[in-house]
C-alpha cells in the first residue's frame, strides 16, 4: 500500500536515518548529477539488513553492444542520459562504504537490456 507519495531531491532525502527496509530506484541512478551522493542517502534512510535495488542500463564493457553504447553516448548526452555508466562506479560506492556489500547482480529479461544491483546495509561495517 502507497501511503504518501512526496516530491524530493534524492541527494538530500527528507527520510529519517534508518526509516525504510528496502529503497527500490528504478531507472534513476544513471540520471542524477552525483550518483554516488545518491547512492548514500538511500544507504542511510535503510536500516541495517535492508535492501537498496537499483536497476538501470549499465554499460557493455566489451563486444558489439559496448562499441555501439559508445557510439549512442555521444547523441543522448544532451538528454541527460549516461549509457556508458560503467557498474565499476557502483562496485567502488560499494568498497568505500564500510557496511554495505554487493549481494545481487544480474541482466533483466527478456533481453538483458537493463541490469538489477541489490546492495544490503550491514548489520556491522565490514573489516577493511
Amino acid at each position: 500500500w502507497v501511503k504518501e507519495v512526496r516530491q524530493m531531491d534524492a541527494h538530500a532525502m527528507q527520510f529519517a536515518d534508518e526509516t525504510f527496509d528496502c529503497v527500490v530506484a528504478q531507472f534513476v541512478i544513471t540520471l542524477v548529477a552525483n550518483p554516488e551522493q545518491v547512492l548514500s542517502e538511500c544507504h542511510r534512510v535503510v536500516k541495517p539488513g535492508g535492501r537498496i535495488i537499483l536497476v538501470n542500463h549499465l554499460y557493455s564493457e566489451v563486444g558489439v553492444a559496448a562499441a555501439v553504447e559508445r557510439w549512442a553516448a555521444q547523441k543522448t548526452r544532451a538528454l541527460g542520459l549516461r549509457p556508458e555508466f560503467p557498474f565499476a562506479r557502483l562496485q567502488a560506492w560499494a568498497q568505500s562504504n564500510n557496511n554495505a556489500v554487493l549481494v545481487e547482480r544480474r541482466k533483466i529479461k527478456p533481453f538483458g537490456i537493463y541490469t538489477l544491483v541489490c546492495f544490503e546495509r550491514t548489520l556491522t561495517p565490514m573489516a577493511a
